[in-house]
């Protein structure tokens, strides 16, 4: 019969159906799951610690967080308005803004929608990057300025 053994080995392992199998394929099998179990856990582990904090916004402020999700600006900007290639967001609605041309702007909504809308009008100091143009209308532009003005430094 394949498979058996004639003398007691203790590197196989006896399977119900009377296949032998060393510790090495066994091994083997238990491969997949183990990954799984690594990936999942993983995954556990980066949501358990993840630093983005839980943002509560208004209708207007959600909206305007898909609108930037969904447009790219996450990708400069950071998820919440943390930056990255592109300024810090959180907190800055209402501040003093350094403009590349020395001069001072109060990031107020109209600052915002403008910088989204036309965002080569008005560079910020420090930034070589130009912002993309995006096709979005004012009224999305406001939505985005509204998320932009509730966001909090983390």
């Amino acid at each position: 019969m394949p498979g058996a053994r004639d003398k007691k080995d203790p590197h196989q392992l006896h399977k119900p159906d009377g296949v032998w199998l060393t510790k090495g394929v066994r091994t083997r099998r238990m491969i997949p799951l183990i990954r799984m179990f690594f990936v999942v856990g993983s995954a556990f582990a980066v949501a358990a610690c993840s630093s983005e904090p839980v943002l509560e916004l208004s209708v207007g402020a959600r909206e305007g967080k898909t609108l930037y999700d969904t447009n790219g600006c996450a990708s400069c900007h950071g998820s919440n308005g943390s930056g990255g290639v592109g300024p810090i967001l959180a907190g800055i609605a209402g501040t003093n803004v350094a403009l590349s041309d020395g001069s001072l702007v109060i990031a107020d909504r109209a600052y915002l929608v403008e910088s989204i809308l036309l965002p080569q009008a008005q560079l910020v100091d420090g930034y070589n990057i130009k912002m993309p143009q995006n096709q979005l209308t004012a009224e999305q532009a406001d939505l985005v300025a509204q998320f932009i003005e509730e966001l909090v430094i983390p």
